[in-house]
């Protein structure tokens, strides 16, 4: 094995004591944990937690026997799949470097109470929305339109609202995909009501005065989509309700 793999592996996002061990079962091809701590010089102590990371990043294999015995993935796989990690990871604080910037430049506005948000990924949009409902203190009312994918990452802001006792009440667009956002989001918590409809707004009011409404069509893939932020506007948080609360009695 080449020298400066442990450093590679390191690089890849592998602890220390992982790459180390990691590349003494690249030599070994199989081996018992006592064997692999002193190959490796990864204390005993240690290194059965260190096999067990190991063993759920999916890059070395278990043996059942006794005594157990472990064996790396093909040393080719392992990096590619390290590699594939590390590029969804870099991704991932791509977009939530966009994401913070755009926050950065809307604190930096004088007026921040009415403010119209650009950002370049629809996902972002959906980062933002989720942050927002996470501030909700009583209630969130909305119409949706968002795909599956969006729907699960916003489930988990939806619930932690409703675990505070907000009181969520959505309309999803009556799509088929919508059905699946549906039971996604709403299905599991009393004080998340849902109804579907065919509508194609993004449109949210969170606690009777702060209003996000999505001004781009978020189904559409666009160079960058806008939406607005009342921070305190309860004249258009009563609009947007007055049209929720006629839909609601229609919507099933």
């Amino acid at each position: 094995m080449p020298e400066n793999l442990e450093k590679l592996l390191g690089k890849l996002g592998l602890t220390e004591y992982e790459s180390r061990v990691l590349n003494a079962l690249f030599k070994q091809g199989e081996a018992e944990a006592p064997e692999i701590s002193i190959a490796a010089g990864v204390p005993k102590t240690r290194v059965y937690d260190v096999l067990e990371r190991l063993n759920s990043k999916q890059i070395i294999i278990p043996i059942s026997g006794r005594p157990k015995k472990y064996k790396a993935v093909d040393s080719k796989k392992v990096i590619d799949l390290l590699l594939k990690e590390k590029s969804e990871e870099l991704d991932k604080l791509r977009s939530e470097t966009e994401l913070m910037k755009s926050a950065l430049e809307s604190n930096a506005d004088e007026d921040y109470s009415e403010k119209v948000v650009k950002v370049k990924d629809k996902r972002d949009f959906v980062r933002l929305l989720a942050q927002e409902f996470e501030t909700a203190e009583q209630s969130i009312i909305g119409f949706s339109h968002m795909d599956i994918d969006h729907a699960e990452m916003i489930k988990e802001s939806v619930r932690k609202a409703a675990d505070k006792k907000v009181n969520v009440m959505l309309i999803p667009n009556k799509e088929l995909t919508q059905k699946k956002v549906l039971e996604e989001i709403c299905l599991g918590s009393k004080l998340i009501s849902c109804k579907g409809y065919d509508h194609s707004l993004n449109a949210y009011v969170i606690d009777d005065s702060k209003v996000i409404l999505g001004i781009s069509d978020i189904r559409q893939d666009k160079p960058e989509y806008h939406f607005t932020i009342w921070r305190d506007n309860p004249a258009m948080a009563g609009i947007i309700r007055g049209h929720f609360d006629s839909v609601w009695k229609k919507a099933k």
